[in-house]
């Protein structure tokens, strides 16, 4: 059964739809960062009432992203309960396997957050992909979210489960994170994992601790 990529609120993606053309038609863009310029080209291009003729190719794919403080994985919050934060949109070139630029929006005011490209955002790219092409033979059904730990320089695949599956999480790389990028992990494991992490930074970086 597939992996789901959930719809975005029409208010995110009207932002996303409004924002396109600043990137897609300047020059200095095209220039020094020419994956984001042709990905955003093809999605202007892919937009809902476009004149021009996109080419086929696969889903887009839209994602909520909840993002998780050092405190909260120490605390032991249920990450269930974590909001969505923002509405992340992959943006894909034509001719590319899988998204290399991904735009940003806050999921309460819709207002712009960020546009990046760059390896990180190609290896998540293609490692929702391969996830999306493993999980065609799997049994059970998930659906697409995003944990970002900022602190931890830490983004991860949420797949939730739907019918009662465990949710899994799969890490994306990250230099200070314990987990193994690629890995699927449950909930609880993925916090249990981080934890020390979180703490040691926390007391490092406690200004009650003086010296």
């Amino acid at each position: 059964m597939p992996l789901h990529f959930q719809q975005a609120p029409e208010a995110s993606t009207s932002a996303l739809v409004a924002f396109l053309p600043r990137i897609a038609n300047r020059a200095s863009v095209a220039e020094h960062a020419p994956a984001m310029s042709a990905a955003a080209n093809l999605a202007l291009r892919r937009r809902p009432g476009s004149d021009e003729v996109a080419p086929a190719g696969p889903a887009p794919i839209s994602a909520p992203v909840h993002v998780l403080g050092l405190d909260q994985i120490v605390a032991g919050r249920d990450l269930k309960a974590a909001p969505v934060q923002l509405w992340s949109h992959l943006l894909q070139a034509e001719g590319e396997e899988a998204p290399s630029t991904v735009a940003e929006f806050d999921a309460r005011t819709q207002a712009f957050a960020a546009i990046t490209e760059g390896d990180e955002i190609s290896k998540l790219g293609r490692r929702i992909r391969s996830t999306e092409a493993k999980e065609r033979t799997s049994k059970k059904d998930y659906d697409l979210a995003l944990i970002r730990v900022p602190a931890l320089s830490l983004t991860a695949l949420w797949l939730k489960g739907r019918g009662g599956a465990p949710d899994k999480v799969i890490p994306n790389d990250s230099p200070q994170s314990p987990l193994k990028a690629g890995k699927s992990y449950s909930l609880d494991e993925f916090r249990e994992a981080l934890k020390p992490v979180a703490e040691q930074i926390l007391r490092e970086t406690d200004d009650t601790k003086g010296g």
